[in-house]
């Protein structure tokens, strides 16, 4: 039995060590989408409406690559809250529904929920769910179960250390040693945002690498520690709801008090509403930490590699200029 795992929002870019690790542990062949190409998203938008964010439209493009590749089963949960209090964002909770109306109602979609709020378990019940509907036994799926928690406790652990996520999910994925990939050694800089969008070079046009070639070391906010990111959102009155939102947030507080940090860039997908009160939060911090340069990258799939390009040019030069004036006194 083949299972197919999309190369989509955080069931790809936080869990796949968890997802390929459960399924090949009971012996299942894994067929992962391919990487984002023009056509996985121009497929994506013509099947969606106008108004979807850029992540949201290269999901169905992924789900159309999985099904014309002939998956017997396509694991897509529904992921509406992982831990008390909180809530993942719509557009997650919504993608099975939206994948059997956009992409195709007969998609052989094994979609189990994970709500602990209603206390439906998390993740790893999904898996569980997933391990009985397909007929395995408790004694499988608790073994497959044990070696995925290891490898995904792994994954978070080399995260942790500064390790490439990217190149990460890359080594996961292909079976190969996990490279690093040249960093440069001029700027400090840290990238927030939805891993699913920086973590993918098709939608982020390769932002991670621009950045490096043009001389900045690059860390994300998948290097800082849960218990970091709660220390920095109890300092606000009301955290934000959404789990994406408050990691990222807590991330951006961390990242500018650390003075070895030249620049941070928070990376929005466009029509994102959680996202638009994040940008108003974050650059209120930003302006209580005046010694970091701050700015934000909107994308979309109208977003340009010469743009794109000027954009991060600009706001290096400025790093670099203010590091000139403080070495001179000015």
């Amino acid at each position: 039995m083949r299972i197919g795992l999309p190369r989509v929002l955080i069931h790809h870019y936080r869990y796949l060590p968890l997802f390929a690790g459960f399924f090949r542990a009971l012996g299942l062949e894994v067929a992962i989408s391919p990487p984002t190409r023009k056509n996985i998203v121009s497929r994506g938008i013509a099947s969606t409406v106008d108004d979807a964010c850029l992540p949201l439209k290269v999901a169905f493009g992924h789900l159309f690559e999985l099904q014309e590749a002939g998956v017997d089963r396509i694991f897509l949960p529904r992921l509406v809250s992982l831990e008390p209090g909180s809530s993942l964002c719509p557009k997650i909770i919504g993608l099975p529904d939206m994948a059997l109306s956009c992409v195709d109602t007969s998609l052989p979609l094994l979609a189990p929920t994970a709500d602990v709020n209603r206390g439906l378990g998390g993740v790893l019940e999904t898996l569980e769910a997933a391990g009985r509907e397909l007929e395995f036994s408790e004694n499988e799926i608790d073994k497959a179960l044990s070696e995925a928690e290891t490898a995904q406790a792994t994954y978070r652990a080399d995260c942790l250390a500064g390790r490439d996520p990217e190149a990460l999910l890359d080594s996961i994925e292909s079976g190969k040693p996990y490279r690093e990939p040249p960093q440069g050694d001029e700027l400090e800089v840290r990238v927030i945002g939805r891993s699913y969008l920086i973590f993918d070079p098709g939608s982020s046009l390769d932002l991670l690498a621009k950045l490096r070639r043009m001389g900045c070391r690059v860390l994300t906010h998948e290097a800082v520690d849960h218990r970091t990111l709660d220390r920095e959102l109890a300092g606000f009155k009301r955290a934000p709801y959404w789990t994406l939102g408050r990691e990222i947030l807590g991330a951006a507080g961390f990242f500018l008090r650390q003075s070895s940090v030249d620049g941070l860039i928070f990376v929005p997908p466009f029509q994102c509403g959680p996202a638009s009160l994040l940008e108003t939060l974050i650059e209120a911090l930003a302006r209580k930490h005046p010694q970091t340069g701050y700015t934000t990258l909107v994308l979309d799939e109208h977003t340009g590699e010469a743009g794109l390009l000027t954009r991060l040019e600009a706001f290096l030069d400025m790093i670099r200029r203010r590091k000139r004036l403080a070495r001179s006194g000015g």
